[in-house]
């Protein structure tokens, strides 16, 4: 409090500091907790679903079938993330949070109440759905329950909410597999589901849906068609390259590409400036990451002879800095434009791209401990602050579609490019396996590249 002297009239005004709102406030404490037990939540179950499937499809005969099980969770999420932004934006983020959430709960029931193969895929297809309309709506949750002082913050800590899921959720699967059986992978989660949504019932009472909202259009009804053409082609992605000899990998490319330019904002895939180029740098990036988390492991396993101990460490370097990418541009985002921490976050994920491809090419397999340092402190110091960049960019009235395209971005992009590095992958990994990882970390520094020129030729234009 301070006090200033006004002569005119002999009178002393005493004038209060403005108050700084905080992400652990009283009124903001509850909120901030749900949304990251929510977060946690979803990523234990996907990390847990990944560690706990080869039992699963063993014991239901159905090993033939590991592929459909994860596209149909893709397949499910795309159609959520479609529909979660179109609801948040014309009835609010709370009606596609709440039914996220329980069509999420009750895919969890009928995958682990499944006697076959079938009612797997079915639960798996609704889990995916529920998980893509709950992260889409939590996006625009964010935007409208917290000031945007609070978004990096907030951002930040969502990917602290997968790290201790990503350290103790493979141990903790395995342990439930062994004792419980793998039916409780699945049945344990919806009671911790209950808990998140208390916390934030108050948040989402509060946040009215006014008469200025989003109003539904034809082309909502166009979206959902081409999500409904992206789902189909991610079903179709794990056998489309056995046939016709590998070339019917293409058509499904294609849709899945053609899908891509309708969902996306316009002018994604030509990086336009502003939220186009927002949303495809968050693609680019997540692909090339994915890239990296599939084939080091592979690369560190069977050329340099490291154990599955030691290769998991470097994903776990990487995990643990990206954690701290994201809490250290939370703290420092004020201090800085965003436009610039964006191009040092992605200049710091190419540079620990280049002792991976030193592995790749014969160097010592500990290069990959400092380059996953940095490739995980350069994605989670970029990934919140497109987050918060996208709201910004988007009108209120269509921050739910905002935050969708980044999340169909991510997916999208990520199934195309690994699809085709896949395919590259498997046409020389036989005859010249250096030259196969070669390729496909290749192509993950070259998409960090074109990122940095965009996010270099955005931050210039705004400087």
């Amino acid at each position: 409090m301070s006090q200033v002297h006004l002569p005119a009239v002999g009178l002393t005004a005493v004038i209060d500091p403005p108050v700084v709102p905080r992400l652990f406030d009283a009124r903001h404490a509850p909120l901030a907790i749900g949304i990251l037990a929510l977060v946690s939540l979803l990523a234990f179950e996907a990390l847990a679903v990944n560690t706990a499937m080869p039992v699963v499809m063993q014991a239901l005969q159905a090993t033939r079938w590991y592929p459909l099980v994860f596209a149909a969770a893709m397949a499910g999420a795309l159609l959520g993330m479609v529909l979660g932004g179109l609801q948040s934006d014309s009835h609010g983020p709370g009606r596609p949070l709440r039914w996220g959430l329980a069509i999420f709960v009750f895919g969890l029931l009928l995958a682990g109440l499944a006697q076959g193969v079938g009612g797997l895929v079915v639960g798996r297809l609704l889990q995916g759905f529920g998980s893509g309309l709950q992260a889409v709506a939590l996006y625009a949750f964010v935007g409208r329950a917290l000031p945007p002082a609070l978004h990096p913050r907030m951002f930040g800590l969502f990917a602290a909410a997968w790290v201790l899921p990503a350290l103790v959720g493979p141990v903790l699967t395995g342990l439930i597999v062994d004792l419980a059986g793998w039916r409780w992978v699945f049945l344990a989660v919806p009671p911790l589901a209950l808990p998140c949504l208390w916390l934030l019932w108050p948040a989402l009472q509060r946040i009215s849906v006014d008469a200025s909202m989003h109003r539904p259009q034809a082309s909502d009804h166009r979206a959902m068609g081409w999500a409904a053409v992206a789902s189909l082609s991610t079903l179709l992605l794990p056998w489309a390259d056995r046939w016709w000899q590998g070339w019917g990998l293409l058509p499904v490319l294609l849709a899945l590409a053609i899908s891509a330019q309708a969902l996306l904002p316009p002018g994604s895939l030509r990086l336009r400036p502003g939220l186009p180029s927002v949303v495809a740098l968050r693609g680019l990036i997540a692909a090339a990451f994915a890239s990296i988390e599939i084939y080091l492991p592979l690369l560190l396993q069977s050329q340099q002879r490291w154990t599955p101990t030691q290769a998991g460490l470097a994903l776990s370097v990487g995990a643990l800095s990206w954690a701290a990418g994201s809490q250290w541009q939370a703290r420092y985002a004020e201090r800085y434009p965003e436009h610039w921490g964006l191009v040092a976050g992605i200049a710091l994920m190419a540079i620990g791209m280049l002792p991976l491809l030193a592995v790749a090419s014969g160097a010592p397999a500990a290069w990959s401990i400092p380059g996953m340092l940095f490739c995980g402190l350069g994605i989670g110091s970029v990934f919140p602050r497109l987050s918060v960049l996208v709201l910004a960019l988007s009108a209120p009235d269509a921050q739910g579609r905002g935050a969708s395209a980044l999340q169909l971005a991510d997916a999208l992009l990520t199934a195309m490019v690994t699809a085709m590095a896949g395919l590259l992958f498997s046409r020389w990994v036989e005859s010249a396996p250096a030259i196969a990882f070669q390729i496909v970390l290749g192509v993950a520094l070259l998409l960090v590249l074109v990122g940095l020129s965009a996010g270099w030729r955005g931050a210039r234009e705004l400087a």
